[in-house]
Parts: C-alpha cells; structure tokens; sequence
C-alpha cells in the first residue's frame, strides 16, 4: 500500500512581556517601552504538521490525529 500524508493545521495565540525583576515598574518601562506592560504583547501563529506513513490495516490510520493534537 502507498504511503499516505496527513497534515493538520493547528493555530494559536502566545502573549509575553518584558520584564527585568532586577528594575522597577518605572525602569522597566523606560528601558522596554510599552513592552513592559502588564497587559502582555501578543502574535498569533500556524502550525502546520506532517505524518507520512502507510495505513494501519488494523484501524485504517496512518496516526492517531489525537496525538498530533496532543502536541
């Protein structure tokens, strides 16, 4: 049997800050500018993943997606 590709796309969100511990609020927010606000800075992401591989007779799969998502 021919392999066979599965690729899911997974998107996603992250928000981070910059902060030194070792400044205050006011030294932070003069070295990182808005940066440092307690608010987080965001982006957005895709994900693509790939598996390739021959279907399993015994359930028909090539992967259990549930383990690309588990990911």
């Amino acid at each position: 049997m021919r392999p066979i590709t599965l690729t899911r796309r997974i998107a996603f969100s992250a928000g981070h800050r910059y902060w030194d511990p070792a400044l205050d609020a006011e030294g932070n927010r003069q070295r990182f500018g808005r940066w440092a606000s307690p608010f987080n800075h965001g982006h957005n992401y895709v994900l693509w993943v790939s598996a390739a591989g021959p279907v399993d007779t015994a359930n028909g799969m090539v992967v259990n997606i549930k383990w690309i998502d588990d990911v």
